[in-house]
């Protein structure tokens, strides 16, 4: 098996798309860019256009020694040990009220669909939280999808939100997870 799954965002073929109207967030094939119609929420009028939603970060997608997870994990218990010099030393979050925002609006999507671009539309917007990993990484593991779910967590530990002392907890387990779909899909 290949050492890289794939270095596009795994979703090329879709964009997502925000309503004006009502802010339903959805996941739309990029060949009905252009196109105008109804909300399927809302009725609203619509036009879809491709530069409503940012696109997914690009990352590489391979397998990982086992160095770089006890890493991971050494910092994590040095945060248990520290947690006061380590959270001096994590960039504080700006404008926790936008994302905390967010995040109700996420979860109070009504379809899993519109709920899943919701959650991947706040990870290509920079969430520095860990919950919406969390929620994609758990929703595509029981989709079976493991290459989606392996994603996220690569995306989640290639940017500095995995060393917010006050994720530990979500970290760890993203990081667990991370570990068993890396042996799933590089080792078998």
């Amino acid at each position: 098996m290949p050492s890289t799954l794939f270095l596009e965002s795994p979703v090329p073929f879709h964009i997502y798309f925000t309503c004006p109207h009502c802010q339903a967030v959805r996941q739309v094939p990029e060949q009905y860019v252009g196109q105008s119609g109804s909300c399927n929420t809302c009725g609203g009028a619509i036009t879809i256009d491709a530069n409503t939603a940012p696109p997914l970060p690009r990352v590489a997608t391979d397998s990982q020694p086992k160095s770089w997870y006890r890493e991971r994990l050494a910092y994590f218990e040095y945060c248990r040990d520290h947690y006061e010099e380590a959270q001096r030393a994590f960039a504080q979050t700006t404008d926790d009220a936008h994302w905390k925002q967010r995040i109700q609006a996420a979860a109070r999507c009504q379809e899993r669909s519109e709920q899943v671009a919701f959650w991947e539309r706040l990870v290509a917007e920079g969430i520095p939280w860990s919950v919406a990993f969390e929620y994609l990484v758990h929703y595509y593991v029981k989709e079976h999808d493991y290459e989606r779910a392996f994603y996220f967590c690569t995306v989640y530990f290639t940017s500095d939100r995995w060393k917010n002392p006050q994720c530990i907890g979500s970290s760890k387990m993203l990081l667990k997870t991370m570990r068993k779909l890396d042996k799933k899909l590089f080792e078998e």
